[in-house]
């Protein structure tokens, strides 16, 4: 489906309920051509070029909240960006429906409403190459029922069922199917009868099909899911006839790299694993108890003692004993702040090259503790694993990566150092 050719610039936001959803949603926009920038602060620091196409991304850290409050966090966000020339949403969900999904929907509603009185949120948080599908107005995750799979254990956003509907209460399930004018159809009849439509998508044909079947709906559609979708609405939204921002070509990262993994989620241990039995000699491990991440001055100390002995490759990583009297929300605290605190100790030596950040939390604390205002996007190191540089403050120009805790193969890591020293290889 061509877009349309009236305008050769436009605005898209991602609103997202976590920071590295943000990043690897936003990623996908870098990917088709777009300038891509996550904001930090409410500075932007946006620079405009020759493409006239700019996608940026905000994490409100919705996941955890109750659904009222994040209902008003993210109608807050989508009125800013309103205000700010966005002609597209895309709102950023856990692709296992963790969390305030229904409360995130509805505050996009309530905002997008209000210059568009016939809103629409399509809703499909499939990510077929990651193995989630929604079939039948279900969600699977690698062929099991979304309440079977992990998701369903979460210590903090546990799912309880796998029907769409049920998670977003008042949606209607849409059927996948036909040409992208047939489904652009179906929406709209649907949307006729309910404001939240849930639509099947089981493979990338079908996430590219329903893309271009939402622009039939316009700019009232707002489009809710994870990074898979996401790549096919860069091409969509993409106005046809503007041109590719400047790139310069990716350049080898030397000099050491941290790792820094502030979730205890299970795959990112196998990751971890695997790239220390690759490296063998050339890395060190630093894994720390939750009552040291407690201390960050200690932190920082620990930190700056670390970066002189200036390792090819440094990981970080928070001790998976737990610890008694510690519930996970307040443990999952003191490990981001800690690690961020390592981090701010190891950069203020001048002895971090690059930044691979695990972990929504962590990754956030990172970077505010490194007074970030944004992370300009440059390209993928791996799939669905953004790469970009900082913006502001004393670490700007910093080299750096983010990955969701439960994301990606157990190679994941290991290709992204791989893709940071070798770009040419990629």
């Amino acid at each position: 489906m061509a877009n349309d050719p009236s305008s050769a610039s436009r605005r898209i936001a991602v609103i997202a309920d976590d920071l590295t959803g943000a990043t690897d949603s936003v990623v996908q926009f870098r990917e088709a051509g777009w300038t891509a920038y996550l904001l930090l602060t409410d500075e932007e620091p946006v620079q405009e070029d020759a493409s006239g196409v700019v996608a940026t991304s905000r994490s409100l850290d919705t996941r955890a909240l109750t659904s009222d409050q994040a209902a008003e966090s993210t109608r807050l966000a989508v009125s800013e960006q309103l205000s700010a020339g966005t002609d597209r949403l895309y709102v950023k969900i856990d692709s296992t429906m963790r969390g305030s999904v229904a409360g995130q929907v509805a505050g996009a509603l309530a905002a997008w409403s209000e210059t568009h009185p016939d809103a629409v949120a399509v809703i499909c948080p499939a990510y077929p190459q990651m193995g989630r599908v929604v079939a039948g107005g279900s969600m699977l995750v690698n062929g099991t029922p979304l309440d079977q799979s992990a998701a369903s254990f979460d210590p903090v956003t546990p799912v309880s069922s796998a029907v769409l509907a049920e998670l977003v209460p008042g949606a209607e399930s849409v059927p996948n199917g036909g040409t992208a004018t047939d489904l652009g159809e179906a929406l709209r009849t649907a949307a006729q009868s309910s404001d939240r439509l849930v639509v099947d998508a089981e493979t990338d044909d079908d996430l590219r099909r329903l893309a271009e079947a939402v622009e039939i709906l316009g700019p009232r559609a707002i489009c809710v899911g994870s990074a898979g979708w996401a790549r096919y609405l860069a091409e969509v939204w993409r106005p046809a006839g503007s041109p590719d921002p400047t790139s310069a070509e990716p350049e080898a990262i030397s000099g050491t790299v941290v790792v820094s993994a502030s979730t205890l989620n299970e795959v990112s241990f196998d990751q971890i694993s695997h790239l220390r039995t690759v490296l063998g000699e050339r890395h060190e491990q630093h894994e720390f108890r939750v009552d040291q991440l407690q201390d960050p001055a200690g932190m920082r100390h620990l930190g700056r003692s670390i970066a002189n002995r200036q390792p090819e490759v440094v990981i970080l990583q928070p001790s998976p004993a737990r610890v008694e009297g510690v519930d996970a929300a307040e443990a999952a605290r003191a490990i981001a702040r800690g690690l961020a605190a390592a981090i701010g100790g190891m950069t203020a030596t001048g002895g971090i090259d690059a930044l691979v950040l695990v972990g929504g939390d962590g990754a956030e604390a990172a970077l505010r503790e490194l007074g970030a205002t944004a992370v300009r996007i440059d390209r993928q190191a791996s799939e669905g694993v953004p790469l970009g540089h900082i913006v502001g403050g004393p670490a700007a120009g910093l080299p750096v990566v983010t990955k969701a805790g439960g994301f990606g193969s157990t190679t994941t890591l290991t290709d992204v150092i791989g893709a940071m020293r070798h770009p040419e290889e990629d």
